[in-house]
Order: structure tokens, then C-alpha cells, then sequence
């Protein structure tokens, strides 16, 4: 069974260079909204800022993961677990910007690269026995990235320190991958604030156009949540039959809870264009202005708060990894997956912005 995740994991990642890729329609109901204030504000509130940040972060985790690389002492190990929980939460941020800047090549995304899971621990041994390279162009996801990094920073409690001691190959592939980590958020970030003119330049919402891109890649990040993060470690996703700690994200971390947390704070932020104190159009605006868009957002809006009080109802003080099998991870799955058809079937329908992927969830 992980064997097969392992290519179900690299396989949905790659179900993302689907993204406008597809056929589409541009046959969006009458309508005065300003669809360019939408990309607009989302350029300027959400995507450069989150990639700016992410940057930061990366390098500080870089910089941090270095120091411990150069001279492995217990506090080096602290700071850089420290600057990973940091940039790992930040880079949860991206997952609903794999386009543009986000898009590496033709037809690989950042979230592939950066934040597939779980990490292939036998693998990631394997290549550090045999001193072999990190390859930063492979398709061997889950070798690299946050995953591997929440591994090999995290996985022994007591034994990690010792084994960045006695272990060179250790340090060169964990120092490999924070660098890569890093590589990558730089490159999008210093590319966005030229990419915004392009973003914002087309109101179209056919397959390839701007608003196509933003929603679905809006849609495609919520799915990686409701998917992956929550319903295959709860055993009910399309190869897990039971509830496996092993599926949940950053679990020798701890941190896929607030990973989670992120992530829905953020799908509600772009849905209704508030970033912070930042707040401006967003997708139930352009929602109000056509017909049955009023209603549907009322009904999605309503469907958020059931999945918030859902999220809030996990034990207490325990991460994902944890709650697999209670009965309140199991209803968030359910909560989760009642909200996706208003994202995808209705508010595609209403603003006739194809869905230009696919996740075989049967949604």
C-alpha cells in the first residue's frame, strides 16, 4: 500500500499541469464585475506578498539548515527544526498559486516539488547510504522537499544530533534539500512582480486565462487539503481503506495540523478577497453580480463555518497524525468533501470558468 501511495502522491501532483490545459469556455454570465480589481488585489494582497515571505523564510531555513550542516551542536539542530516550522507554513500559502511563477517548466508545479507527502523514508536512506546527489529535476517528489526535510530534521527525537555528527552524507543530502527548497522560492519570487502585468492584463476566464489559472488553481488547492492532507490519513480516500498515521503530513514535525489550519484560513481569505487587513474583491463579489450567485454564496459561506467548527472540534493538543481515526478528524473529512461541489460544480457553472483538472475523487 505505501509503495502505491507513493505513486498516487506524484501522480495527483502531476494531475495539477492539467491546469489550463483543457478546453474551456469563456461564457460567464452577464455581469459589470471588474474581474481585473479581482487579479489585481489577488496579485498584490495574496501572491506576491505569500512568495516574498516564503522566500525569506526559505533562506532563513537554508541559512539554518547550513549552520547545523557546518557545526552540528544541539542548538544548531534547534534552530533549524525553528526555521523549518516557519517556512513550512508559509510555503502552505502557495498551494493555491501553481501557475505563472509557480509553474517549473512546462508541466510541473512548485507544490509537487516542494510539498508532496509523505517522504519515501527507505528511498531518502537509501541515497544518503550510497552518497548520492539530490536531484532537483527528478520526478522523485517525495525523496525531497518539506517532507523530507520533517524527516531528516525530526523523525528521531533523541538520536538526531548524533546522526548529523557521525553521518556526512546526512548533512550534504539535508543541506541539498533546504537549498533546493530555497532555489525555488526565490526564483518565483523575484518572477512575480514582473508576472503581474501579465496576470492582470486579460479579464477572460477561458482555459489558459488569467481568472482560469487563479480559480483553478484556487480549487486545486483546496482539493490537496480536502484529498490528501485529510482524507487519506482518515481512510477514506482512493487507496487508504483505514485511518493511517502514516499518510498524515509532517508527522515526525507535528506540524500538519497547522498546516491544515493554514491552508483553510487561506481558501477562505481568497474566496472572499480579505486578506488580513487588506480587503478587497474576491470570488463571492464576482459571485453577487450574477444570478443564483447570491444564494450559492450564502450556501458556501454557511458550509465554511461547518468545516471551521469541525477543524476546531480535533482533540485538543494532538496533531494529525494523532486524530486519524476519531470520530471528529472522520467529520471533518465528510464536512470537507459536502463543501467542495459548491467550489467546483456550482461556482464553475455560475461563472463559467471550466474546471481544467482532475482528481478522480469523483467530485
Amino acid at each position: 500500500m505505501r509503495g502505491t501511495f507513493f505513486r498516487l502522491t506524484l501522480l495527483a501532483a502531476g494531475l495539477a499541469a492539467l491546469l489550463a490545459c483543457q478546453p474551456g469556455t469563456d461564457n460567464a454570465q452577464p455581469s459589470s464585475f471588474d474581474r481585473r480589481a479581482l487579479l489585481a488585489h489577488a496579485a498584490d494582497q495574496y501572491l506576491i506578498p505569500t512568495f516574498a515571505r516564503f522566500k525569506t523564510s526559505a533562506q532563513a531555513q537554508q541559512a539554518a539548515v547550513a549552520a547545523l550542516v557546518a557545526q552540528p551542536t544541539d542548538s544548531a539542530l534547534r534552530a533549524a527544526r525553528a526555521a523549518f516550522r516557519l517556512a513550512f507554513l508559509d510555503a502552505q500559502r502557495t498551494l493555491c498559486a501553481d501557475f505563472g511563477p509557480g509553474r517549473i517548466g512546462n508541466d510541473e508545479y512548485l507544490s509537487a516539488h516542494l510539498l508532496s507527502f509523505p517522504a519515501n523514508e527507505a528511498q531518502i536512506d537509501l541515497a544518503i547510504a550510497n552518497g548520492a546527489p539530490l536531484n532537483p529535476n527528478s520526478p522523485q517528489y517525495d525523496r525531497r522537499g518539506f517532507a523530507a526535510l520533517d524527516y531528516l530534521l525530526f523523525a528521531d527525537s533523541t538520536g538526531t544530533l548524533q546522526r548529523f555528527v557521525a553521518n556526512g552524507n546526512l548533512r550534504t543530502y539535508t543541506r541539498q534539500v533546504a537549498d533546493e527548497i530555497a532555489a525555488r522560492a526565490t526564483t518565483a519570487a523575484q518572477a512575480w512582480p514582473a508576472y503581474r502585468a501579465t496576470f492582470t492584463a486579460s479579464d477572460g476566464i477561458g482555459a489558459g486565462s488569467p481568472m482560469g489559472e487563479y480559480y483553478n488553481a484556487f480549487v486545486w488547492g483546496y482539493e490537496w487539503s480536502k484529498n490528501y492532507k485529510v482524507a487519506l490519513p482518515a481512510g477514506r480516500g482512493m487507496i487508504a481503506s483505514d485511518p493511517s498515521p502514516l499518510l498524515a503530513e509532517a508527522r515526525h514535525s507535528g506540524m500538519g495540523r497547522a498546516a491544515l489550519l493554514a491552508c483553510l484560513a487561506l481558501y477562505k481569505q481568497i474566496y472572499t478577497g480579505d486578506f488580513g487587513d487588506q480587503s478587497g474583491p474576491g470570488w463571492d463579489d464576482y459571485l453577487q453580480t450574477v444570478p443564483g450567485g447570491k444564494e450559492l454564496v450564502a450556501a458556501t459561506l454557511a458550509q465554511y463555518a461547518v468545516v471551521e467548527r469541525a477543524a476546531a472540534a480535533l482533540p485538543p493538543g494532538q496533531d494529525i497524525s494523532q486524530v486519524v481515526a476519531s470520530p471528529a478528524f472522520q467529520q471533518l473529512s465528510v464536512e470537507m468533501q459536502r463543501h467542495t461541489r459548491l467550489f467546483k460544480a456550482d461556482m464553475s457553472s455560475l461563472l463559467g470558468i471550466s474546471i481544467t483538472f482532475y482528481t478522480g475523487d469523483g467530485d
